[in-house]
């Protein structure tokens, strides 16, 4: 125990705990703890000896090692799965906005054309169409468009770090 190590964080307990099991008040462990009272005979003969085990023995101990080693193997595997499947998730989006905004980039690009060229059009209707598709197109792009990309890109590259650590974080 260093000097600025409290009993209640060097023994673990909470000073209302400490308190109960010394059978002392908690105002007289708050005093003790500033040096302002003396603890009890009893009182004292039991927290040297707790304060004892803790410099000597409880470093070896095991107790309840097990279960919080299998807790963090849950816990571990369990946002492994979730990271693999946001990444898939990610990607599979990723691939799905790729490919509409080259379609209305391809579709943009053919009413610019046709645009240009009245003449290949023969009815009013076609020319209609073309309006249409081009609002369609446009809109789709200002949801779809690169803007998305990036942010599904940063999203992507932070699920693959993510990974990264659970990765190296060891198994027991």
């Amino acid at each position: 125990m260093n000097d600025k190590e409290t009993l209640k964080t060097f023994l673990g307990f909470t000073n209302r705990e400490l308190a109960m099991l010394l059978e002392v008040e908690q105002s007289t462990m708050a005093k003790y703890g500033k040096g302002q009272r003396k603890l009890p005979k009893d009182a004292t003969l039991l927290m040297s000896t707790m304060i004892k085990y803790m410099c000597e023995g409880a470093a070896a101990s095991t107790i309840g090692m097990a279960e919080q080693h299998a807790q963090k193997q849950n816990i571990l595997e369990r946002l492994r799965k979730e990271n693999e499947y946001q990444l898939e998730t990610v990607e599979r989006k990723i691939k799905a906005i790729e490919k509409r905004y080259n379609d209305n980039l391809k579709a943009l690009q053919l009413v610019e054309f046709l645009s240009q060229n009245p003449e290949l059009l023969k009815r009013e209707e076609a020319i209609d169409l073309m309006r249409v598709i081009n609002r369609r197109a446009t809109k789709s792009l200002k949801t779809n468009g690169l803007g998305a990309l990036l942010q599904l890109n940063i999203t992507l590259e932070k699920l693959k770090l993510e990974k990264q650590l659970l990765d190296a974080e060891p198994e027991s």
